[in-house]
Formats: structure tokens, C-alpha cells, sequence
């Protein structure tokens, strides 16, 4: 799932509590990953609702300041730090932002020395700073700042009671025209205007790529390998010759319409966006419209796709295998990333080259599963790929019981191993017996085929953004090993079809 998704499902959530509060929204890059901003021109100190939003599904960092980033506010004072006499002319000025603990996270901001805000800094009259680099150079040379004290204003009657508990890099405070300006970064406390900032975990499949360039570069290298691929197609692949035919579009539409309509209803499930009954009233629109198909497509032998066609067992079966073989790849691209750079702390990258284990066995075993499905047959290979995912799910459910730890790490490594395999043994035999059925001489039926298989994937995600907050990975791998078991039983449903 892409981190913009994430930062914008955060700062949505953040709007939904401000209401009429909200005042801008941004998103910029923090090393392959996206922080979404969001200002609020008054708001109040509020805990609950960061731990809330620090819960959300790919959300890795989140915190508030009082003088947002780039909003074109600015907040100094001439200091006094102890140690230092100032000379005669010398700017003492420095800027001023209040935080929330998990800011500088949140940010991309690098701790140099000492700590960060934390819950024990959350309340009135604190008396801990933290200071930029540039600061510390200025007042302290090649000194550590932590320890140290400063104060407000000048004069002999300041009082030092500021304590240094923390050195940051230097960072921007109002747009890269100011340039790096010396910074004092105090706890935030009461009410005030406020810029919730989200920090959403970058997609771990390009993570050496966003890493290095950025994260656009990875949908850069897609567009050229797309371009290859049709360069290559258009050389090697032979032409079939056309065949036209009526176009239902009446079917057509009823058809696509019901299927949006159910994706619809689940997404916004997932999502939590709208009312349960707007939720029920897709999902209901949506059979209504698929009961429709039913009704003007009987016996009609110019209909889209055949009723015929749809109920055949081997084309069912099919179907069945691999809705379930890509709800369970879905979930495990979606929330295994997430569980990996999250919980594990692990780096988009490192994240990014173990996860490619799973596509790289599913490449590397699809003609392996080719000639294991002629020696055995392709339905006896499907069933065994259906076990291994029921199988290989329950052990995920298992690993992932026993918390986050690097042995943790190196067992998912290798039940994605597994699973890649068993997916492999699912996805090719399912297509082959999609194209091999009465289905495979309709175009609109494989069409149906392919998007009942992305549908699955679809499902997935819904299924993650709605269990993975609540933080039962039990629960939400569950649902693989029940969908692969609704698939394995579904392919012994109907006769067993003769072979063509």
C-alpha cells in the first residue's frame, strides 16, 4: 500500500477531529518515506488523539508543533546560555518552536546527542530544551550543549532554569529561503494553534530505491519496464486474428457496476469512512446489480458472459483459487512491510530485500509448477497450493505471536519462502484452468477472471487498514487460512470437469 495513502488516511483523521480547525495540509519527502502536515489554527493539547493517529496503519511517527513548517510564522527571543558572555553587538536571537514528544521523528530530524521530549516533559512549566546544532556551535563550540541551562531575555536578573536535554540537526524552520537558523525546541503544553505531522512508512518493494533517489523513482522505473515489456510483446507474440462479436452493454454494466459497488462497500469498511449503513446500502446495491445480470443474461445466448459459462466447475473453481491465493498475497504485501519497518524497526530497504524473497520464488517456481501439474495434474497441484497457504498462514499466526524479535524477522523470511511457492502452485494452475474451460473462448469471462483476482487483492487491503490498528495480527492472518480453506473447498465443489 503507498505511504501517500497512509499520511493522507492520518491527516484526514486529523481534519475529521479539527472540523472547521483545519486550516492547511501539505505533504513533502523525509528519506523515502512521506510526512504529511496538517495546521489547525486552534487546538488543544491532546494525547489521545496522537496515539490515536500513531496507531493508524502505516503511520511510523507522528507529533504537533505550535509554529507549523513553512506556514510563514516566526517565534524569537534574545537569549541568555550559561557559560556564555556575550560581546558587544553579538545576535543572541534564537527561534523558538513548541513540540509534542515524537516531532523530530516525525520529521526525519537525526537525535545527535542526549534525548528527546517524552511523556514526563508533557506538562505546564517544564523546564528541558532542546537545541540545533547550529546553536550549539554558536554559544558552545565543540562542547556538548546537554547539561547546560539557558533563559529568556538578558540582563543580569535572567534567571538560567532552562535545562539542555537534547541536540538535534539542523533542520529548516520557516522554507529553505531562511536558511538554518540557531533553534530552541521546548515542550508544548495547553492550547494554541498546532501542526499535527505524519511520517508514513515508505513501501519496503522499492525501499533501496526510495532509499537512494526517492520514492517517484520507483513509479519511474515502472513506466520503462512497462515500455520494454510492450516492446517485447510487440516483437515476440504472435497476433491471434480478431474476432468481433455483440456488445452487451447492458450486462456490461450491470455487471461492473455491481462488482465496483461491492469493492466500494468493502474499501470504505476498511477505511471506516462513512456510516454502517452507507457500507450495508453498497453492499446491497451492489448484489441487487449482480442479481440484475442474472436476470436479463438468462438464456440469453448474446449475453456478455454466458450463465452457462460462470457456473461451469472448472471456471469456478478457478475463480475461487485465486480470489483466495491473492487475498492472501494482498495481506502479506500490505502488512507484513508494516509489521517489518514497524514493530521490527526495520529499514525500508533491508525490509524491501527480504520481502522480495516472496515475488522472486513465485517467479522462479511458475515453471516448476508448469511441468509438476502435467506428472500429477494441474487440480491436484492447486489443491496442494491451497494446503501450503492454509498451512504456511497458520504458522505466520504462530511466528507473529511470539513479538518482535530478529528470530521473528528470520521466520517470516522463510515462510515467505513457503508461501511464494504455494502461491505459485495456485496461480498457475487457476489461469490455466480459466483459459482452458468454456471461459477461455469468451474474452469477458477471463476478464472476469482477472478482475474477481485483483479483487481479491483489493479485499486484502480493506482487510488490513481494518484489522491492523487493532494490532490482532492473529486475527488478521486468520482471515488468509480462512479464505485459502474457502478456496481449497471450493475446488472440490461440482463435478470434476472433462478434460479438453
Amino acid at each position: 500500500m503507498h505511504k501517500s495513502v497512509f499520511a493522507l488516511l492520518a491527516t484526514g483523521t486529523l481534519a475529521s477531529h479539527a472540523g472547521d480547525d483545519a486550516a492547511t495540509a501539505g505533504q513533502f519527502t523525509v528519506k523515502g518515506s512521506i510526512t504529511a502536515g496538517i495546521a489547525f489554527r486552534t487546538v488543544s493539547q491532546d494525547t489521545d488523539l496522537l496515539a490515536n493517529v500513531r496507531a493508524l496503519p502505516g503511520v511510523k511517527s507522528a507529533g504537533y508543533a505550535a509554529n507549523s513548517l513553512l506556514a510563514g510564522g516566526r517565534s524569537d527571543s534574545y537569549m541568555s546560555v550559561e557559560g556564555h558572555q556575550a560581546s558587544d553587538g553579538e545576535d543572541m536571537q534564537a527561534y523558538m518552536n513548541s513540540l509534542s514528544p515524537g516531532y523530530f521523528d516525525a520529521m526525519g530530524v537525526p537525535l545527535l546527542e542526549g534525548r528527546e521530549f517524552d511523556s514526563r516533559d508533557v506538562k505546564p512549566d517544564r523546564k528541558v530544551a532542546i537545541v540545533n546544532r547550529k546553536f550549539a556551535e554558536h554559544f558552545f563550540k565543540d562542547k556538548s550543549p546537554i547539561g547546560r541551562h539557558l533563559g529568556w531575555g538578558g540582563g543580569q536578573d535572567v534567571k538560567l532554569d532552562i535545562e539542555i536535554i537534547g541536540l538535534v540537526e539542523n533542520s529548516l524552520y520557516d522554507g529553505p529561503r531562511g536558511g538554518i537558523l540557531r533553534q530552541v525546541f521546548i515542550p508544548q503544553w495547553g492550547n494554541g494553534s498546532t501542526g499535527f505531522y505524519v511520517r508514513a512508512i515508505g513501501p519496503p518493494a522499492g525501499g533501496l530505491i526510495s532509499d537512494a533517489w526517492g520514492w517517484r523513482m520507483i513509479f519511474a522505473l515502472l513506466a520503462a519496464a512497462c515500455v520494454v515489456v510492450l516492446a517485447l510483446m510487440w516483437l515476440f507474440v504472435p497476433s491471434a486474428p480478431h474476432r468481433s462479436g455483440p456488445l452487451d452493454l447492458r450486462g456490461a454494466a450491470l455487471l461492473t457496476g455491481g462488482a465496483g459497488l461491492v469493492l466500494v462497500a468493502v474499501t470504505t469498511l476498511g477505511q471506516r469512512a462513512g456510516s454502517p449503513a452507507s457500507w450495508i446500502a453498497e453492499a446491497v446495491a451492489g448484489v441487487l446489480l449482480f442479481l440484475g445480470y442474472v436476470a436479463v443474461s438468462r438464456g440469453q445466448g448474446a449475453a456478455m458472459i454466458p450463465l452457462s459459462v460462470l457456473v461451469e466447475s472448472r471456471f469456478a473453481r478457478s475463480t475461487a483459487a485465486a480470489f483466495g491465493q491473492m487475498f492472501c498475497l494482498g495481506t502479506l504485501l500490505v502488512a507484513l512491510p508494516l509489521f517489518l519497518t514497524g514493530p521490527l524497526h526495520m529499514s525500508s530497504g533491508l525490509a524491501g530485500i527480504l520481502f522480495f524473497a516472496l515475488p522472486a520464488v513465485m517467479a522462479v517456481a511458475a515453471p516448476v509448477v508448469s511441468r509438476l501439474s502435467l506428472a500429477i495434474g494441474p487440480r491436484r497441484v492447486l489443491r496442494a497450493g491451497l494446503a501450503v497457504l492454509v498451512a504456511g498462514n497458520v504458522v505466520i499466526c504462530l511466528v507473529l505471536g511470539q513479538g518482535a524479535t530478529p528470530a521473528v524477522a528470520v521466520m517470516l523470511t522463510a515462510m515467505m519462502l513457503v508461501l511464494g511457492f504455494g502461491m505459485a502452485m495456485v496461480q498457475t494452475p487457476a489461469a490455466a484452468g480459466a483459459t482452458s474451460s468454456p471461459a477461455g473462448s469468451n474474452g469477458a469471462a477471463i476478464g472476469l477472471f482477472n478482475m474477481m483476482r485483483f479483487s481479491g487483492t483489493a479485499t486484502a487491503a480493506a482487510w488490513v487498514a481494518l484489522v491492523y490498528p487493532a494490532g490482532s495480527l492473529t486475527l488478521l492472518f486468520g482471515g488468509c487460512v480462512a479464505l485459502a480453506a474457502l478456496a481449497l473447498a471450493a475446488s472440490y465443489l461440482g463435478p470434476d470437469p472433462t478434460p479438453t
